[in-house]
């Protein structure tokens, strides 16, 4: 590559779009690499302020136009992406962890052109439209909250005590369909958190989701809300007033 006076100073913070934002807001960690700190940079994702194990190298002059290769864990590459003026242009393409490709797109300024799939075994995977799913709860998502609700019961020292509620949570779907990871976000009170965990963990399994037609990882959020039968019923009456 030719002279660059681009220079990044230290770790930055970027949206999915390379646009610089803060920290809470990135979609991408970046770092300029010891070796050729002008024209390579360690980019990491994040969710908010959590960052994946994924890296990658993005080889580029000025975080606009370049090739951003993602690796896996054992080093294997994950994905090759190529950016022009921040969009994607030119091909995306995507890897099975044997090495096989999964997906390939083709971008024109930003915009998708068109897109190809592909099975671990080397098959070409028609269905375009499952090769990219969320993950479904086993009896469809609009059964989720229902099935928490039959689960739940009531502590009784939260009863007790005349404690009410929202507990927000977060969990994770895993690449087979289980419920891992479940998180408190937002505290009421310890008995409450733990029984709405524990609903969660109850329900059955999931459907997993797809990204460029490979089983990923993906992370649900939902609140869970205790409220007393007796205001429950004074709230019921208010409603016909």
């Amino acid at each position: 590559m030719g002279f660059s006076t681009f220079t990044l100073l230290g770790q930055q913070y970027f949206k999915e779009n390379w646009k610089k934002t803060f920290e809470g807001n990135a979609y991408y960690i970046v770092t300029p690499s010891a070796e050729n700190p002008q024209e390579e940079f360690i980019v990491e994702r994040t969710s908010g302020w959590t960052r994946s194990k994924a890296a990658g190298i993005y080889k580029t002059q000025d975080l606009k136009t370049g090739r951003l290769i993602f690796f896996r864990e054992n080093g294997d590459t994950s994905e090759v992406v190529n950016y022009t003026n921040r969009k994607k242009d030119g091909f995306a393409t995507y890897y099975f962890p044997s090495g096989n490709i999964s997906a390939k797109y083709l971008y024109k300024d930003g915009v998708l052109n068109s897109e190809e799939f592909w099975n671990e075994d080397g098959s070409v995977q028609p269905d375009k439209v499952g090769a990219n799913t969320p993950p479904d709860y086993y009896r469809g998502i609009e059964f989720f909250s229902s099935d928490i609700s039959r689960m739940l019961r009531y502590p009784e020292d939260a009863k007790m005590k005349n404690i009410e509620g929202r507990v927000a949570l977060s969990f994770i779907v895993d690449f087979d369909g289980k419920v891992t990871d479940v998180t408190i976000l937002e505290s009421v009170y310890p008995s409450l958190d733990k029984e709405a965990a524990d609903a969660i963990k109850k329900c059955g399994k999931w459907i997993p989701g797809k990204q460029h037609n490979q089983y990923v990882k993906m992370r649900f959020s939902i609140p869970v809300i205790f409220q007393l039968p007796a205001k429950k019923e004074e709230n019921m009456f208010k409603s016909y007033l």
